[in-house]
C-alpha cells in the first residue's frame, strides 16, 4: 500500500528512514507507542505533520511516498477516541476506566494506554480509519528502501511571478526566493502568513506589488519582478492567498451571519471585513489549504510554503518613476 509522510529533513530521512518522532508536550501520551503517522495524500501528509507539530512554521519540507505492509498498519489513537462504540474495540474490563474520562484529552490518554497494551487487536480497523480520516499509523520504523520522494502533480500554469526590489536580488540569485522577511505593514491588520512566499499568475499584478514595495521600503532600491517556472514547483506546498479566503462559501456564510447587518455603513463594513481577515490569518494556513487552486483560478495569487531555487527564476527589471507613482 502507498501512503505519504511529510518531514523537515530530506537527507536524513533518505539515509535513515522514518521513525516515531519525539512527542510534543501536549502529546506525551503517545510516547513509547513507536508509531509513524501516515496520510493517504501528499496534502494530507503536510496537514498531518503540521497538526502534530512536526513542521516548524517557516521550515521547508519533503513529502515522501511510503510503500508499507498492510499488516503493520493500525488505526490512529485519535480515531479510536472518536468512535461512539468503545465496547466494540476495548475489553469489557477496560470500559469503566474509559468512561471516567471527562474530556477528549483524558479520553485520548486512556485510549493510548490501552492501545499500547493491545496494539494488534485493533489492526483490522485501519481501513475504516484511513477511509474516514485519511490517516493511519504504522507500527515501527520504516526503512529507507520503502521511501521515494512524492512526484509533484502537474502545475495548473506554466509561469508565476513575484514582485520585489533590487536590493534583494543578490540574495535571490544566490539562495533563491524565500518566504517574506519584511516587517509587517502597520497600516494592515495582518500581512498574510509570514511563512509563505506569495506568487501571482499575472505579470501586471507582480509589477504593481513590486512598485508598492519600492514606495513603502524606499531604502530597498528599484522594483523588480522574478519570473518563476511553475512547472517545477510542488503543488502540495501551495496555499490560497489570504484575501481570497474571505470570498469562500465557508467564510461568506460566517460574515453574513456574524459580522454584517443591513444598516452598516461602508466604513463599518470595512472594519468588519478587517476583523474577518485577522480571524482568517490567526489560523495556520493549513486550515485553508483546500482552496489554493480556487485562489489561483479566481484571483491569480497563491502562497507557497518553501523556497524556490535560483535555477527556477528569471529576473525581469522594470522602469520606475517613484515621484510619478506617488502623484
Amino acid at each position: 500500500m502507498k501512503l505519504f509522510c511529510a518531514t523537515e529533513s530530506g537527507q536524513a530521512v533518505a539515509q535513515n528512514g522514518l521513525s516515531s518522532p519525539p512527542p510534543t508536550p501536549d502529546r506525551q501520551h503517545l510516547e513509547n507507542l513507536d508509531l509513524v503517522f501516515l496520510a493517504d495524500t501528499p496534502q494530507g501528509a503536510r496537514q498531518l505533520a503540521h497538526v502534530r507539530g512536526e513542521l516548524a512554521p517557516r521550515s521547508d519540507f519533503v513529502v515522501w511516498m511510503v510503500e508499507v505492509d498492510e499488516e503493520k498498519l493500525l488505526p490512529t489513537p485519535t480515531y479510536l477516541t472518536e468512535l461512539p462504540d468503545p465496547e466494540h474495540y476495548l475489553p469489557m474490563k477496560d470500559l469503566p476506566l474509559l468512561r471516567k474520562a471527562t474530556n477528549s484529552t483524558d479520553r485520548l490518554a486512556i485510549i493510548c494506554v490501552l492501545f499500547r497494551q493491545s496494539l494488534q487487536s485493533h489492526q483490522s480497523r485501519f481501513h475504516a480509519c484511513l477511509e474516514t480520516t485519511g490517516e493511519a499509523a504504522h507500527k515501527g520504523p520504516i526503512p529507507p528502501g520503502a521511501l521515494t520522494r512524492a512526484a509533484p502533480e502537474p502545475f495548473p500554469v506554466q509561469t508565476l511571478y513575484h514582485g520585489t526590489t533590487t536590493d534583494r536580488l543578490p540574495s535571490i540569485l544566490s539562495q533563491g526566493l524565500k518566504p517574506n522577511s519584511r516587517p509587517a505593514d502597520p497600516a494592515s491588520p495582518k500581512d498574510g502568513w509570514p511563512e509563505l512566499l506569495y506568487l501571482a499568475a499575472s505579470l501586471e499584478e507582480a509589477r504593481q506589488i513590486a512598485r508598492n514595495y519600492a514606495v513603502r521600503f524606499t531604502d530597498e532600491g528599484q522594483p523588480v519582478v522574478c519570473e518563476v517556472d511553475a512547472r517545477k514547483l510542488e503543488t502540495y506546498k501551495c496555499f490560497p492567498d489570504d484575501p481570497y479566503i474571505s470570498y469562500t462559501p465557508e467564510i461568506t456564510r460566517m460574515i453574513s451571519k456574524d459580522f454584517l447587518h443591513p444598516r452598516m455603513s461602508e466604513e463599518e463594513i470595512q472594519i468588519a471585513l478587517s476583523s474577518v481577515r485577522r480571524w482568517i490569518c490567526g489560523h495556520p494556513p493549513e486550515r485553508w489549504v483546500r482552496y489554493w487552486r480556487d485562489s489561483l483560478n479566481k484571483t491569480g495569487n497563491i502562497g507557497y510554503r518553501g523556497s524556490i531555487s535560483p535555477d527556477k527564476i528569471k529576473v525581469l527589471h522594470l522602469d520606475f518613476d517613484p515621484l510619478k507613482l506617488k502623484n
